[in-house]
């Protein structure tokens, strides 16, 4: 099976983006997104965010399923900030789009932190922090697919005692599924944290074994004032056999694409 990773930037490069999701859904057969909005009502009026993205994206993938799990709260975005929080829609969170000759077993979203957590930063952020998961079965063999947008404090991508928390949660929850594990997503964690290296104990780095030199791009203007080049991250678990991994150049976001293909 083969299956793209990439956070949207909430479809603010948008016709480039539809038509990279268009030509790949010929070969693709699971996508999984970051940043999405739903429900929005208006124009493209968010600073250039799209407010109905998942609508935009399910009209050109008709062949898949697909599952959205929003942040709790809905968040207006600014350039690189959040700038309000707002009580009506869009929403935004994650989705992930699955072939529909591939049989889903279950799914399950949640926050990745503990909402008392809140407190300890300075911003009101529920719009970060989620995975998605979703167990699917293929050829008499099942896989979980957890898409993670990782914890976001509007400080620096290091560790502290939410990302922490994160990575101890995601792992509990993945030891007690059956079958290969697939974790992808924007982590918006440095390499060298201890919230990355603890996850690394027990799954692939698929990132660091490729020697992955950066997951962002020209767009992403604090990469190099920040020395910040990887936020995106694959891994897997040891039984999962890995037949190809790699970032592809489209430049469609600030994030560039994670490509996956195993069986």
């Amino acid at each position: 099976m083969k299956l793209i990773s990439l956070n949207t930037w909430g479809g603010k490069l948008l016709d480039p983006l539809l038509g990279f999701i268009k030509e790949k859904s010929d070969s693709i057969d699971i996508f999984c997104f970051q940043e999405i909005f739903s429900d929005g009502e208006g124009d493209r009026n968010l600073k250039d965010i799209e407010p109905n993205l998942i609508d935009k994206i399910s009209k050109i993938l008709p062949d898949y399923n697909f599952h959205f799990q929003p942040g709790a709260t809905p968040y207006r975005y600014g350039v690189g900030v959040i700038k309000e929080v707002i009580k009506e829609k869009p929403l935004v969170g994650n989705a992930t789009f699955i072939k529909k000759d591939i049989k889903i077993l279950s799914w399950e979203g949640f926050m990745t932190y503990p909402k008392e957590m809140k407190k300890e930063f300075p911003l009101d952020l529920e719009a970060v922090g989620i995975l998605l998961n979703i167990d699917i079965k293929k050829e008499d063999q099942n896989f979980s697919i957890a898409n993670i947008h990782g914890f976001w404090g509007g400080g620096p991508k290091d560790d502290n005692l939410a990302r922490l928390f994160q990575s101890r949660r995601v792992l509990e929850y993945l030891r007690e599924k059956i079958g290969p594990k697939i974790l992808i997503g924007d982590f918006n964690l440095r390499p060298d944290t201890d919230s990355i290296s603890m996850i690394e104990k027990e799954m692939k780095n698929l990132i660091k074994e490729n020697k992955i030199e950066t997951t962002r791009n020209h767009y992403y203007e604090g990469m190099e004032k920040y020395k910040d080049y990887i936020a995106d991250y694959c891994f897997v678990s040891r039984d999962l056999e890995v037949e190809d991994f790699k970032v592809l150049p489209n430049e469609i976001s600030d994030h560039q694409p994670l490509y996956l293909e195993f069986e």
